[in-house]
Parts: C-alpha cells; sequence; structure tokens
C-alpha cells in the first residue's frame, strides 16, 4: 500500500461532493463504488487465494496497512471512533431492510474506523470480498452516523 497515496485519497473524500459523483465506468469498477449518499473506495486490494491459509498472513499485513492509514489521518482530524458493523449483517441475514452504507460495508468489513465530521463520516477498514479473497483495504464517505 502507498501510504501517502492512501492518505490523500481518504483525504479527499472530505471535500468531495457525493451528490455529484459519476457512477464508475469499467476502468474504475474494481476502484470505486458510487451509491445515493456515499462513495467507497478501494485504496489495496490481494489477490483471490487458492489456500484459505495464506488469508490470514494477507489480512494481518492489511490490518497494519489500515492501522498505519488510520494513525496518519488521526494525527490531522483526531482519533477515530470504531463502528460495529456486525448488527447490520445480523438485519441483512434476518432479510431486514438494511442503509445502504453500512449495508454495503457490512458485506466487506465486520467494523470500521470512523471519524465523524460536519457533514459526513469518513471511515477505513479491512475486509474479505469472499471466503477466497480478495482482502480489500477501503475508505468510505457518507453520512454513517445518522444510522447508528
Amino acid at each position: 500500500m502507498d501510504l501517502t497515496g492512501s492518505v490523500d485519497r481518504v483525504l479527499d473524500l472530505r471535500t468531495l461532493d457525493l451528490a455529484t459523483q459519476p457512477l464508475p465506468g469499467p476502468d474504475t469498477a474494481a476502484s470505486r463504488v458510487v451509491g445515493d449518499d456515499y462513495l467507497v473506495l478501494y485504496l489495496s486490494a490481494s489477490e483471490e487465494f487458492d489456500d484459505n491459509g495464506h488469508v490470514v498472513e494477507v489480512l494481518e499485513r492489511f490490518e497494519q496497512d489500515c492501522a498505519g492509514l488510520e494513525a496518519a489521518v488521526s494525527e490531522l482530524w483526531g482519533p477515530a471512533v470504531s463502528v460495529d458493523l456486525r448488527p447490520f449483517m445480523d438485519s441483512m441475514v434476518r432479510g431486514e431492510a438494511v442503509p445502504e452504507l453500512p449495508g454495503f460495508l457490512a458485506g466487506i468489513v465486520s467494523e470500521v474506523s470512523a471519524w465523524h465530521l460536519e457533514d459526513r463520516s469518513i471511515c477505513v477498514g479491512v475486509g474479505l470480498c469472499d471466503t477466497h479473497g480478495p482482502v480489500v483495504l477501503i475508505a468510505a464517505a457518507g453520512d454513517l452516523r445518522r444510522h447508528l
């Protein structure tokens, strides 16, 4: 992971006009997801895995990268708060409606580190898209706070 580039991309989420973001084209679909009121960036992604034993090693490396990213952003915005997304996943499993941003995030990560700013939340987290990967480091912007 390029820490400086990732920090810059997270900082850009602070001022980006989420309502005017175009849907990703075929060349950007793997790097960002746009919803009605949110944007998720894939800052880093591993390959998929044939050997699940390798997943733990890669996941640990990505979690270290995420901790470094969180520390760098926290120097500018203050400490992040941890947001547990498992209740949203539980609701989805029960077939209940879940708001877009927490629902999307809960499909990938079980928790995020979030900074709740005036008009939006910015969060980072690491998760596994599928049982065989890829492991992803994501950053997201949207109104997560109103769903907590």
